[in-house]
């Protein structure tokens, strides 16, 4: 048996509020509340805990335990594991208001989410591809978390892996065809939103604390070199299943801040971009897009490709530190999912900097990262269905998101979910799933 106890619930540590608890395993190690010395038969008495309450600690049998149990009294807890509440030791946590609980409960419960998990765990590497301008690789604060193809050998001009790509390290430039991707201010702090390094007492840190981010330069220009991007994200994962996780990455999410305004998706001239989508879905990859940085329904005006009706993109809107969304950022009761932090967000830029900026950019990364911390959640069942049924996961991650918000009434009427994200509550929604 295993068992969560809240604050409210525990006498014992109901006064401290920064402890969270985790649980023992079903040994039936106690605290039990003794009025006599014969009270409780199959426990055994031990140690006084709380001697005003009469709180011992007592290890019960079976009968002992099933009989505490059935017991409309007060009259034992738990010994559960006591731990500190996560929190990074980063210098600039405290000026993150989108990872910090404030008055106005606008941040998303990165925090109490950090408790359940901190991102890749037990030596599985979950990839969050940043089609952008490029990232610094190089930063202080991403370098950690960047991902490596570790079958290709720097700087040999040979394609070592045989996916079709030369001194592919750390990702790709679509734009020139190289292993070199640049050093984008854009790009950097999106990967930093999704992926700063945490706990190294450097900077900032993301909403996974660890976690490998696939640059790729390949954002704007025209469509052909967005889709040659995405055409690099998936043949990067196929190669991953096809070769039983030796080579290639294990992309499953990818960030999109850019787009097409005005466009529909629906059109002869934009549907393909819907297609693309669906079939690195098909993949388990589900696509974060930001919609347009102004005040347009979607719906109504259109815009690629937070406009297309694909099961494998999740579409977001930017809110402030109010926990309103943003005058100045998109809005669709059917095309927009949900919103996300995306004003005067603190992140990483080139050069070992950082800075703030504003836009449905800096929203949609903490989407793209969100993804891939559910994907690093203990749950058996969601493992199998990932393995064995990778567009399954996609759907299942995807609702989790938009089921799982923070009903917000300037969200309602304006996106599908009425709501902003909640790590936290996804999170549970995942490691729920029987």
């Amino acid at each position: 048996m295993k068992e969560t106890i809240s604050f409210s619930k525990s006498i014992l540590i109901s006064t401290i509020s920064f402890f969270s608890l985790s649980s023992f395993a079903a040994d039936h190690n106690l605290i039990v509340k003794w009025t006599s010395n014969k009270d409780h038969l199959g426990c055994k008495r031990g140690e006084a805990v709380f001697e005003a309450l009469n709180l011992y600690e007592s290890s019960c049998d079976e009968e002992a335990y099933s009989k505490l149990k059935k017991s409309r009294a007060n009259s034992y807890i738990l010994n559960s594991k006591v731990s500190f509440r996560k929190a990074p030791n980063d210098p600039r946590f405290n000026e993150l208001w989108n990872f910090l609980p404030g008055r106005n409960n606008a941040d998303v419960s990165a925090q109490k989410a950090w408790d359940l998990s901190v991102g890749n765990r037990n030596g599985e590497e979950f990839v969050v591809a940043v089609i952008d301008g490029g990232v610094d690789v190089d930063h202080e604060d991403l370098k950690d978390n960047i991902w490596i193809n570790k079958a290709e050998i720097p700087g040999n001009s040979i394609d070592d892996d045989g996916n079709g790509y030369i001194d592919d390290i750390n990702g790709w430039n679509a734009f020139n065809d190289s292993g070199e991707i640049d050093e984008d201010y854009h790009g950097t702090h999106v990967a930093g939103i999704i992926g700063a390094k945490g706990n190294n007492s450097i900077g900032v840190t993301g909403i996974n604390w660890d976690i490998k981010i696939m640059g790729i330069s390949g954002s704007s220009g025209d469509t052909k070199t967005v889709l040659k991007a995405y055409n690099y994200v998936l043949k990067q994962k196929l190669l991953y299943l096809k070769s039983g996780g030796k080579l290639g990455a294990n992309i499953v999410s990818t960030n999109s801040s850019f787009g097409v305004d005005f466009a529909d998706c629906k059109s002869k001239d934009y549907r393909l971009w819907n297609d693309v989508y669906t079939e690195l879905g098909k993949a388990g990859i589900l696509n974060a897009a930001a919609t347009i940085n102004d005040e347009i329904n979607v719906d109504v005006e259109g815009d690629v490709p937070t406009g297309c009706d694909s099961d494998s993109i999740i579409t977001v809107t930017n809110t402030n530190n109010d926990n309103e969304k943003y005058q100045y950022s998109g809005y669709g009761e059917k095309s927009i999912d949900l919103g996300a932090p995306g004003t005067d967000i603190l992140s990483t830029v080139p050069g070992d900097s950082y800075a703030n900026l504003t836009g449905t950019s800096m929203s949609t990364p903490h989407i793209a990262g969100a993804i891939a911390f559910l994907h690093g959640l203990e749950n058996e069942k969601f493992k199998k269905i990932r393995k064995d049924n990778p567009s399954q996961a996609v759907r299942l991650i995807k609702s989790a998101l938009i089921e799982s918000v923070d009903k917000n009434p300037t969200l309602n009427g304006k996106t599908l979910s009425g709501g902003r994200l909640n790590l936290f509550k996804s999170s549970k929604w995942i490691l729920n799933l029987r």
